[in-house]
């Protein structure tokens, strides 16, 4: 993808009246101004995949139309470069509120990818023994309707031994269910993804590596990140990772037991480049850089895109897991 003559298009339509209005950029870029900021993580558990959109001057009459529309609509937002536009966004719209900055009028749309899905409706069932992870949760996301679900792992297929009472939204059952399977899950772009906790999908049988240099994009020199975690003590530790706590505890009464929870620093890497769309959570990418110690091959955890139609922002900050010694 050539990285010069930046493109968007951004669609912002109800639930049940369908396209309210579109914006796009021309070859002059004289359309109104927009600005995005999107976050998004491969697990959805802690943190929700969420964005914040500012489009500035818009006419009355569609700041008319959208004062109602708060929790009724959603955005689309497509970036890239010349004609390839590439999707990076599909979010509900929570909040949308308008300010005037001088002789603007800014308008902020605040957005969480899946909140309908997630929150709007309760699940209220009762499975029996054998039923398998993959069956509750596929049932749970029919039930409310989540558009394409993609659920994968050896753990999706255990069988639970006292069956599952699923109740309460879908986002509070994926939460349960994930947790004591050590799975993860998040929505992006209309789908629900769920997984063994940081592995690949099962349907990648092959990856393109997107490589990451000062020749495509990269600014500045990669930099080493940690974050303490805490995992379940039975989950095996990875080659970026240390554990930092004692496999044992003692008692107040002497007796010595097992730990069920272990500390651990994760190590991994941040980079930051030219916005490629391409790049998406859990994805691989191939870092090339004079700090030849990090160069090599990551796998995508948390990425960030911020944006300026007018301005200078157009970068993606990624934060990446080492896949090196995998």
């Amino acid at each position: 993808m050539y990285q010069y003559g930046r493109n968007y298009l951004l669609t912002i339509y109800d639930r049940d009246v369908g396209n309210l209005f579109t914006l796009q950029s021309s070859p002059t870029n004289e359309g109104l101004r927009v600005t995005f900021d999107i976050q998004k993580n491969v697990d959805n558990k802690s943190t929700a995949n969420t964005a914040k959109v500012i489009i500035y001057n818009l006419s009355q009459a569609t700041l008319s139309k959208l004062s109602d529309k708060q929790m009724a609509c959603q955005i689309t937002l497509s970036v890239g470069y010349g004609t390839e536009l590439v999707q990076i966004l599909v979010g509900d719209v929570l909040q949308i509120s308008s300010k005037q900055e001088g002789t603007e009028i800014q308008t902020t749309f605040s957005i969480a990818e899946g909140f309908v899905t997630l929150n709007a409706a309760k699940i209220s069932k009762t499975y029996p023994e054998g039923t398998t992870v993959k069956q509750v949760l596929e049932d749970a996301a029919t039930v409310l309707d989540c558009p394409k679900v993609a659920i994968t792992g050896d753990n999706a297929n255990k069988a639970l031994t006292y069956g599952y009472p699923a109740f309460g939204t879908l986002k509070q059952v994926l939460d349960d269910v994930c947790y004591t399977n050590n799975m993860e899950w998040d929505i992006a772009g209309g789908e629900l993804t769920v997984k063994d906790k940081r592995s690949v999908l099962a349907s990648s049988t092959k990856e393109d590596a997107i490589v990451l240099s000062s020749d495509t994009g990269m600014i500045g020199v990669p930099l080493t990140r940690h974050e303490t975690v805490t995992v379940s003590a039975d989950q095996p530790i990875q080659d970026n990772e240390e554990a930092i706590s004692p496999e044992t505890k003692t008692l107040k009464s002497g007796k010595v037991v097992v730990a069920k929870k272990r500390k651990q620093v994760r190590f991994n890497i941040e980079v930051k480049a030219l916005l490629n769309p391409n790049c998406k959570t859990n994805g691989l990418i191939k870092v090339v850089s004079d700090k030849t110690e990090l160069s090599g091959y990551y796998r995508v955890r948390n990425i960030k895109y911020v944006g300026d139609t007018r301005g200078n922002d157009w970068i993606m900050t990624i934060f990446g897991d080492d896949t090196r010694d995998l």
